[in-house]
């Protein structure tokens, strides 16, 4: 009898400490918060003309069957990149049926927003037949919708029976997307994200192993007023005919993309295809595309104009790079499979770093390198390339800065980063004088209390040491090559030691747990001694020591990036931090995403 009231005590604990809320069928508004996730969605539910549902940092939503979300108002996701809003399924299989979007024109219900949020298992494969809209629009549907804005979001595993695996958009629906990944999403017929008679904007995005039974498995596009498409991935997208772009009487420009690996069952066009309307494509890579016909990596059918192709690089699509129907193209300043152009044009290896595993950046004897256009004016170039690094340097060294061919700028290396930081008293006060330590290096602080110092990229201890004043260590500090890892010391005098609080026993805790990226471990010993802090696996493996030295009595902290001792990444997990002082030992359990 004891046992069975204890375990019925743990179960009321336990589900004390899971706050869900019930979402009931129809209309739904205000604020969704962590504090009442996950929300579970029991059927059909609707944000009414006029109205706005907000849904902040870290919520999860999750549909106990294939619901949908009608929004004729507004919605607002408000994620963040460690509390990501989450859109998912109890059934993954059967998943849910998207939001839908009807009608959102009017000022009031302007823009609906998607900040950090996740779309798991949207699945519109439920509908009677191929009019029926219950078959588009994987995770969104829109109609009519205005401006929709999509930024640092994941599409993943979404499906449908018909078109837009991850998005249908249709009737001047404008869809803004950045900084977000589409991956593993499937459609009946076409496109991933779908776009019909609207306009999109696409920005630094990535499109990975998606598939389309007919066209456009990343991106489809049809009679849209404007496309544009700007340093993107399209990598190991596969349908029956143009795996990676479709677009049918758009005007399309392509900037700054990278289309790898992607791949025709039956038609052409393994990276992208056209059929009238215009296209522009500038500083893009083509590696790796095919089709079993014609046009590898693009195929052209009766543009309203010729196709201008500028600083791009084509390699290793099979059968060809090109084929053009009823239409004609203008290329300058390429590297072409083979010769062809005029003499701005180069063809051969373009010499990447490692093609075979992804890598197409240039080696420094690519013939690719300081080999663009002389005057780039007017090309709509982003500032950057595609890994990030200022898009127009001098690459050959001869003194004339110059754009290169492809979508990624070589650069001189960079191999070292910086560690500069500020020394104060508790008041904040800065501290002149105080040597900080770093290996065989030794800094010294001026009259602002700064200090800066430039290193190899690697893992560092720091030691400030002032006379009269307590020294501190801090451990494992990474230095990136060409950023600046900021470490500011905050030193107590010595005289002031007997008025400091001293904890009355050993602590050990972190925040945020679960994390993704970054965790800060907190602990306090209540002794002067030897210290260790420690991550081990379930195993019992230790994966990293975070601190080994002496402390005196007092409350630390240090962060854990999720690395082991080779400072890389560790797997998604249960992980246990250990604190040892003699002794004593304190175990934590942490979650890593």
């Amino acid at each position: 009898m004891k046992n069975i009231i204890f375990l019925l005590l743990i179960t009321f604990i336990c589900s004390a400490l899971i706050a869900d809320t019930t979402v009931n069928p129809g209309p739904v508004s205000g604020s969704w918060t962590a504090a009442g996730s996950p929300y579970l969605i029991m059927g059909n539910i609707v944000v009414n003309d006029g109205a706005t549902l907000s849904i902040e940092p870290g919520v999860e939503v999750i549909f106990q069957g294939t619901y949908k979300l009608d929004v004729l108002g507004r919605i607002v996701c408000t994620g963040l990149p460690e509390e990501m809003v989450t859109f998912t399924a109890a059934d993954t299989l059967n998943g849910w049926s998207a939001i839908r979007f009807l009608n959102n024109v009017a000022g009031l219900n302007q823009p609906s927003e998607f900040f950090y949020t996740n779309f798991l298992y949207g699945r519109s494969i439920h509908g009677s037949g191929g009019s029926d809209m219950m078959n588009y629009g994987g995770a969104i549907w829109a109609d009519n919708a205005g401006t929709i804005t999509i930024s640092n979001c994941m599409f993943n595993r979404c499906k449908t029976s018909q078109d837009g695996s991850a998005i249908f958009a249709r009737n001047g629906t404008n869809i803004i997307m950045s900084d977000t990944t589409v991956k593993h999403c499937e459609s009946g017929f076409f496109g991933g994200v779908f776009v019909k008679q609207g306009s999109a904007q696409i920005t630094d995005c990535i499109f990975l192993n998606n598939h389309a039974t007919t066209f456009g498995a990343a991106l489809y596009f049809y009679e849209c007023t404007d496309v544009e498409v700007t340093s993107c991935l399209i990598v190991g997208s596969t349908a029956g005919a143009v795996a990676g772009i479709y677009s049918f009487d758009s005007p399309v420009s392509v900037v700054n993309c990278l289309f790898l690996n992607n791949a025709t069952v039956t038609g052409m066009g393994g990276g992208m295809g056209i059929i009238y309307g215009t296209l522009q494509i500038t500083n893009c890579t083509f590696a790796g595309n095919y089709s079993p016909l014609n046009g590898g990596a693009v195929w052209l059918n009766q543009l309203d104009a010729p196709a201008t192709v500028t600083n791009c690089i084509f390699w290793n699509n099979v059968p060809n790079a090109f084929t053009a129907n009823s239409t004609s193209y203008n290329l300058a300043y390429c590297s072409m499979q083979t010769a062809e152009g005029d003499a701005t044009n180069i063809f051969g290896n373009p010499i990447f770093t490692n093609a075979a595993n992804g890598d197409l950046t240039l080696q420094p004897e690519s013939p690719c390198i300081d080999a663009g256009t002389p005057n780039p004016d007017g090309l709509g170039l982003p500032m950057y390339d595609l890994a990030g690094l200022p898009r127009i340097v001098d690459g050959d060294g001869n003194g004339i800065v110059r754009i290169d061919m492809g979508c990624y700028e070589w650069q001189v290396p960079v191999t070292t980063g910086f560690i500069a930081g500020r020394v104060t008293d508790s008041q904040n006060q800065p501290l002149q004088g105080a040597n900080i330590f770093i290996g065989a290096v030794i800094l010294t602080t001026d009259a602002d209390g700064n200090y800066s110092v430039e290193l190899e990229a690697g893992n560092y201890n720091l030691t400030c040491v002032l006379p009269d004043y307590e020294p501190v260590t801090v451990n494992s500090v990474v230095v990136i090559p060409g950023e600046t890892t900021t470490v500011d010391f905050v030193l107590n005098p010595v005289s002031n030691a007997d008025q400091i609080v001293t904890p009355t026993a050993l602590s050990l805790n972190n925040h945020p747990n679960p994390f993704r990226q970054l965790t800060t471990i907190t602990f306090s010993v209540d002794k002067a001694g030897d210290v260790c802090v420690e991550i081990y696996n379930l195993k019992g493996q230790k994966v990293r020591s975070l601190l080994n030295g002496n402390l005196k009595a007092g409350s630390y902290s240090l962060d854990w990036n999720g690395t082991d001792a080779n400072n890389l990444q560790v797997g998604t997990g249960i992980y246990l931090s250990r604190l040892i002082q003699g002794n004593k030992v304190l175990t934590r359990r942490i979650i890593k995403l």
